[in-house]
């Protein structure tokens, strides 16, 4: 089965989560649309940031220490994201 296959099973609601990551890691290639790169807020111009997040550049860090967000997250899975990833995700 293909890759675009499985997430369109997966997107039609046949198909949870767990099962789309073990067909998924039986794939030797994953589909192209499916490799990231690591989110770098440096990376990003204000006005980038502004546009995505809708604040400024330079009042993520400030928004992440008045939320009392911590420095790493870890999901059961053992993905870890910073306080900065997840707040930019989340806006």
């Amino acid at each position: 089965m293909k890759p675009t296959d499985i997430l369109m099973l997966w997107d039609t609601g046949y198909i949870d989560n767990d099962k789309l990551m073990l067909l998924l890691s039986e794939e030797k290639e994953l589909p192209y649309h499916l490799k990231y790169n690591r989110f770098e807020l440096d990376s990003l111009d204000d006005l980038q940031c502004r546009k995505l997040f809708c604040f400024a550049k330079d009042d993520l860090p400030i928004l992440v220490s008045k939320l009392r967000l911590r420095d790493e997250y870890r999901s059961p899975s053992r993905v870890t994201w910073s306080g900065l990833e997840g707040l930019c995700l989340m806006l």
